[in-house]
């Protein structure tokens, strides 16, 4: 069974690596670079299908590597981020998938309006992750069963409502019957 597409945003802190790893983009999926992501991009050997932005960190004549019909472009006096109009676009292309790129260190600003894009995606139903090279942040959906992440080190936050855990296989503290409350 082929796998849904993912839409790639790489911003300009992409690291060069990921936890996923860039090899994970398959031929269905969609790269964005995200403004001066573009030279990201290319620094990773990365094919660009779309550049989002209002291209306030990308020098001039850097946006024409990419076709006029394949660039988002977004006036500088906004409101949202660049990221966050990806994000809006891709759900208009009912995209259900979307990881972004970004080394989440820097200014704590950048990293809060990222974790309040993860938030936003997933109150629209999109499953959408952040990661760096050692590291992945998501919003969990009503029901999760996770696989493949033996040896990793898991940390959980109860964002809204409280989260009941009803079950865990595998894990070095068991989980089941684990309830989390925001505070």
């Amino acid at each position: 069974m082929k796998s849904l597409p993912t839409a790639w945003l790489i911003t300009p802190q992409a690291p060069d690596c990921t936890w996923s790893g860039y090899d994970a983009i398959q031929p269905q999926d969609l790269v964005i670079a995200i403004d001066g992501g573009l030279l990201r991009c290319m620094e990773l050997s990365l094919k660009v299908d779309y550049l989002c932005g209002d291209m306030d960190s990308i020098a001039d004549g850097w946006q024409q590597q990419i076709s006029p019909d394949r660039v988002w472009r977004f006036d500088p006096y906004k409101n949202e981020t660049d990221t966050e109009l990806a994000i809006q676009r891709l759900l208009q292309m009912n995209f259900q998938r979307i990881q972004i790129i970004n080394n989440m260190g820097g200014r704590v600003d950048h990293l809060l309006g990222l974790i309040q894009n993860l938030l936003y995606a997933h109150r629209q139903g999109v499953m959408a992750c952040l990661e760096n090279a050692n590291q992945r942040l998501f919003f969990l959906p009503k029901r999760w069963q996770a696989t493949g992440l033996k040896g990793c080190k898991l940390s959980l936050v109860a964002h809204s409502a409280s989260a009941l855990f009803e079950d865990s296989e595998g894990l070095e503290w068991s989980l089941k019957d684990l309830e989390l409350y925001p505070h």
